[in-house]
């Protein structure tokens, strides 16, 4: 079976109903098989700032509290489950930082790269830059 690390930006529109990706995400999770889908404590955290950021979901934030309750009521879905990071991910950070044209900006998605491909899993997001690391399997949703 095919594991999953989705981008903070798939959960996200995943989660927003006000979103405008997200009748894609949801095409993509109905598509999932049970415990296909990894969540770490990047994306956990990057989904908690961003469904409670109102400048970046100005038509959708929400409180702490129910933000919380979004990323719980995903985790207890049968199709996901929480990763902790594994002690090669640190060692494949550092080389993918160092790859030509990565700049100081790609410092999270770097991680998330080398988490997803320190565990073997598939990395899906909406954003085209991660096809700038080669050894990446890789997804983009367009």
């Amino acid at each position: 079976m095919k594991i999953s690390l989705p981008d903070v930006n798939l959960l996200v529109a995943l989660l927003a109903e006000t979103h405008p990706f997200q009748s894609k995400s949801l095409a993509w999770w109905e598509g999932r098989e049970n415990h296909s889908v990894a969540i770490c404590r990047v994306t956990q955290m990057g989904m908690l700032r961003v469904l409670t950021n109102a400048k970046a979901l100005p038509a959708g934030a929400c409180t702490i509290p129910r933000a919380w309750d979004l990323v719980d009521e995903l985790l207890s879905d049968q199709r996901a489950f929480f990763k902790h990071e594994t002690a090669d991910v640190e060692s494949i950070w550092k080389q993918m930082t160092r790859a030509a044209g990565v700049g100081p900006s790609a410092w999270t998605d770097a991680y998330l790269a080398a988490f997803a491909h320190g565990h073997g899993y598939e990395f899906v997001t909406f954003d085209r830059g991660f096809r700038r690391w080669d050894e990446l399997a890789l997804q983009v949703l367009e």
